[in-house]
């Protein structure tokens, strides 16, 4: 590593931490510092330079957030393994063959170790395994573990209000598996036709238009899905987020939730609520769902573990009404149970343990935490190019751009900093261009920082 010299004149017009990021930038690049060199520590490289700590962590986060360096938690920040032209061969070839950076390598987006405490899922994963290895010796019940639809039928009861019996309850790989179940067992009963959220979550259109369902577009409102534009006088069944549309935030007053349960009613039809965040919910307690109105057995509920506990868990689950309980039951021959059966124990234990419900209070007061510093940022940073619309969720933001520049120029803009990002279609019209920021994922000291840097990326555009 070379000796950095930064000039601290007061009439400069750059930032003492960007002369310090520009150096380092530039010594990476040329190979003065080479992949899977510690650098300096913050504190030391504050005292040869003669400046703040926190200019020098400001100028870390930046090439942190652009992908130079990376940080070893306990260890330091070193020199990222990326494909810089300058590096020798010699040392190409070990970093190469180092394959414990192997994921670290992989990580396209910025994430948060604070936001899923995984030593008590492994004390959990370790108990299965050690204490119950001959249970995984054999296959999954087709409607998932008996443990795990006891311990969700107890959750929803206590928490969500509906009184479930674990029989009702399947367990799935996702929440695209739930629907693809749904789509079968509604044909069974005569059903062709699928109300939707207009906007709304795009896998479930694509996949109940490949089961060969009709669509009905459904405008979304200031009081969520519009119930008089639902079809009258044929069996269908309509699909909503009511407690927090996707991706609108939009909540469903109860009024609404009572009229929509008499238009399922009225029309022999049914309701498949998908409570996917309610638990994340900020302001208040979390609403009552649809499901505990239902006194006629006309909703379909659908729940998942994915932004509660960690995105790779992919296992979701569904409450069947009796009437398509026995329609399950009478095919599952001709389901699979495609959710691993270990990771089912798992969380059954872990969920027996009262860890959920830890993990849950933990997690709600870090994101609330996250959403007011993203809030309070935007305030901060001012930006007249975008304006914020939703900020009910539990996990992002969703944004409009006010500028004639292409909304994916933003989302590109962002992804480069690994800030996990997506693009919402039309709001409320075609012409309204919308993105969403997934803040759950940036750690929250981060935050402030991150939303800043964007703005100036975005303010270039």
């Amino acid at each position: 590593m070379k000796q950095i010299v930064i000039e601290k004149n007061n009439d400069s017009v750059t930032f003492l931490y960007e002369q310090l990021y520009e150096a380092l930038k530039q010594q990476i690049i040329d190979g003065d510092m080479i992949a899977g060199e510690k650098c300096p520590s913050i504190r030391k490289m504050a005292e040869d330079l003669s400046i703040s700590v926190t200019t020098v962590m400001q100028s870390y986060n930046q090439l942190l957030a652009e992908g130079y360096i990376k940080n070893k938690v306990g260890s330091g920040y070193y020199v990222e393994h990326i494909n810089l032209k300058h590096t020798n061969e010699d040392v190409t070839k070990e970093t190469y063959q180092d394959k414990s950076d192997i994921f670290i390598n992989n990580q396209e987006y910025i994430y948060d170790e604070q936001a899923f405490d995984f030593k008590k899922w492994k004390m959990c994963s370790s108990k299965i395994y050690t204490e119950y290895g001959n249970e995984l010796l054999f296959g999954s019940d087709l409607k998932g573990e008996l443990s795990l639809r006891t311990e969700i039928a107890k959750y929803l009861f206590h928490s969500r209000g509906v009184n479930a019996s674990p029989e009702n309850i399947v367990i799935a790989a996702g929440t695209q598996q739930s629907i693809f179940h749904i789509g079968r067992i509604l044909k069974k009963t005569g059903i062709n036709l699928i109300s939707l959220e207009k906007p709304g979550y795009n896998p479930v259109r694509s996949m109940f238009l490949d089961a060969a369902f009709n669509i009905c577009d459904v405008d979304v409102l200031d009081n969520g899905i519009n119930i008089n534009a639902l079809p009258n006088n044929i069996k269908s069944a309509v699909y909503v987020n009511p407690s927090n549309q996707f991706p609108t935030g939009v909540v469903m007053p109860a009024a609404n939730r009572y009229e929509i349960l008499k238009w399922a009613d009225n029309n022999d039809s049914y309701i498949i609520e998908d409570d996917y965040n309610s638990e994340l919910r900020y302001f208040g307690k979390p609403l009552p769902t649809i499901k505990s109105l239902d006194k006629k057995d006309r909703v379909i509920y659908l729940g998942s573990f994915t932004s509660t506990l960690f995105a790779a868990i992919k296992i979701s689950y569904m409450v069947l009404p009796d009437e398509l309980s026995k329609i399950f039951d009478n095919n599952r021959n001709n389901y699979s149970q495609a959710c691993s059966k270990a990771e089912q124990l798992t969380l059954a234990y872990y969920m027996s343990q009262g860890y959920y419900y830890t993990a849950i209070r933990k997690k709600r007061a870090l994101f609330t935490k996250k959403l007011k510093a993203v809030t309070e940022a935007f305030d901060k940073y001012k930006y007249e190019g975008i304006e914020l619309l939703n900020t009910n969720s539990g996990l992002f933001v969703t944004i409009k751009i006010n500028t004639s520049t292409d909304e994916k120029l933003y989302i590109d803009s962002a992804k480069k900093l690994k800030i996990f990002t997506d693009y919402v279609e039309d709001i409320s019209n075609s012409t309204q261009k919308c993105i969403m920021i997934y803040y759950s994922y940036i750690p929250l000291n981060s935050i402030d920082l991150i939303i800043n840097i964007l703005f100036n990326k975005w303010r270039l555009l």
